[in-house]
């Protein structure tokens, strides 16, 4: 067993000054004590040890015991802990809940041959060594763990590929795998929240992925809800394109991910939609890459809004399909006009078997439908943007919503934009056309009769008496102030109906 006492993992503390038994909150000290006095040996495990040798204040803890579920539950019954449950009986973990935080507190895990071996359901896999526990976990960095007095119990080289930014699978890969399957989406996962290179070969190898290898740990097990938490995590990073690039080399863009329904069993492949961007040809007059390492770099460089990189993933998605892909006969270079219809259709597939909501799914699918509108952008007066807008105003409910989606689509535009070949003037003039395309929004774009600056009770005692419909007013005034010929004011609005009333009193007199 390698021990490190903690005044060696002082530099590496995200609180200066302090050994890491000070970093860790008051709660998890709480937990920790009255494990111990109930004749416990438990440890901080997995991501939060992973987090405070490297400086990251960590999110969650999850502590490991060699009590039974029972015996730790009758532990923090005695201490009017209140408990939230336990979470399959094959996992043993108990969840309670502490000063207002959510713990989980697991038993360690036996070896998976050793699953009929203990007597009663309730001790079925489990330990009572952390060493068997570590053996079990997924990432070396991952299988740390540290104790209450500051000891950190390190089998299996995790400083070292910490050190290293070196993610390597726990033993055998495949057996940690075949344990279970997200575990594969887990290390695209962490590649790209921390920038580790992978490797699944020995330690002194360079990255090893064999392509056809994580199919065969049966990653179609996976369930979607897992899948879309890794991939969501993933998205998130600082470095997604190391994360989806290692999704793609090791075929696990393939990957089927398991759909639990009312009819029983169904699966679905999410990203295969995407397999086939990897070395497809763009023109090179617009683009220094190919599809798949164009979408990588603008996933990069649009913000990290989960919506934001769903779509700059699935915006190209389209491209390169027979529906789309033309060679031209004389260059040989290929176009594919329409692609961002497709690719609308595609990424609308894509995240429902990921099991989003509609309207989520809408918002996405609109922004890569309409990504491709960044050269009419570039190249429109203010009249002609003015003009689009008015048809895109049917797209959307409210006017908070149609700002909001423009917003992010400029993000989509300048992400696009960037990983393309283009100038820095070109990206001046896409800034100042949105700016005039935010503006028009917040002031002549209403989209709801609600966004007029015009109550309908104001609108009931002005048409009073006069026949007039308010449905058909509405529509009248929203009308002229999306064509600009009206301004969204309560006086100028006031002032037009009161005309409209004039006038048909006048023709009633006629």
């Amino acid at each position: 067993m390698i021990k490190y006492r903690y005044q060696c993992l002082k530099f590496y503390c995200f609180t200066k000054g302090k050994n890491i038994l000070e970093c860790i909150p008051e709660y998890i000290t709480k937990v920790l004590k009255l494990l111990s006095d109930a004749g416990g040996t438990p440890y901080i495990v997995g991501g939060a040890v992973r987090d405070l040798i490297t400086g990251v204040e960590p999110h969650d803890y999850d502590i490991a015991c060699d009590l039974t579920p029972s015996e730790i539950m009758e532990a923090l019954h005695d201490h009017h802990i209140r408990l939230g449950g336990l979470i399959g009986f094959n996992f043993g973990v108990v969840v309670c809940v502490v000063d207002g935080h959510q713990v989980e507190i697991a038993t360690f895990r036996g070896p998976a041959e050793d699953d009929e071996s203990e007597s009663g359901l309730e001790r079925r896999n489990f330990s009572t060594n952390i060493e068997d526990d570590l053996s079990r976990r997924d990432f070396t960095v991952n299988a740390m763990a540290l104790d209450s007095e500051g000891n950190v119990i390190d089998l299996y080289h995790g400083m070292e590929d910490l050190r290293a930014k070196r993610l390597h699978p726990v033993g055998d890969p495949s057996m940690r795998y075949r344990e279970d399957a997200v575990r594969m989406f887990r290390a695209c996962r962490l590649v790209s929240q921390f920038g580790f290179t992978y490797a699944e070969g020995d330690r002194s190898s360079d990255v090893f992925v064999r392509k056809n290898f994580w199919e065969e740990c049966e990653a179609r097990h996976c369930s979607r809800e897992r899948v879309r938490k890794e991939m969501e995590k993933l998205l998130s990073g600082d470095f997604p394109d190391t994360g989806l690039t290692l999704l793609m080399t090791s075929g696990l863009i393939n990957c089927p991910v398991a759909i639990w329904h009312k009819h029983g069993l169904s699966f679905s492949t999410p990203f295969k939609s995407l397999a086939h961007l990897e070395g497809l040809m763009q023109k090179p007059k617009y683009h220094m890459y190919d599809v798949w390492n164009h979408t990588l770099q603008a996933v990069r460089l649009a913000s990290q809004d989960i919506k934001l990189r769903w779509a700059m993933l699935f915006h190209d998605a389209g491209k390169g399909l027979p529906a789309v892909r033309r060679i031209h006969p004389d260059t040989g270079m290929p176009t594919d006009y329409g692609h961002e219809t497709e690719s609308a259709r595609i990424v609308s597939e894509a995240l429902a078997a990921l099991g989003y909501n509609d309207s989520y799914i809408r918002e996405i699918s609109w922004l890569v439908k309409n990504h491709m509108s960044l050269q009419f952008v570039m190249t429109a007066n203010h009249r002609q943007l003015k003009s689009w807008l008015c048809k895109k105003v049917s797209d959307f409910r409210t006017q908070k919503d149609m700002a909001a989606a423009f917003k992010d689509l400029e993000q989509i535009f300048l992400a696009d934009l960037g990983a393309s070949r283009h100038s820095e003037e070109e990206e001046n003039i896409l800034r100042e056309n949105m700016a005039y395309v935010h503006l028009v929004i917040a002031t002549q774009m209403p989209v709801h009769s609600s966004d007029l600056a015009i109550t309908g009770d104001t609108v009931m005692q002005l048409i009073d008496g006069t026949g007039l419909e308010i449905k058909n007013i509405f529509a009248q005034l929203l009308k002229m102030v999306q064509t600009g010929n009206l301004a969204n004011e309560e006086e100028a609005l006031t002032a037009y109906l009161q005309e409209m009333i004039l006038r048909k009193q006048q023709e009633e007199q006629e």
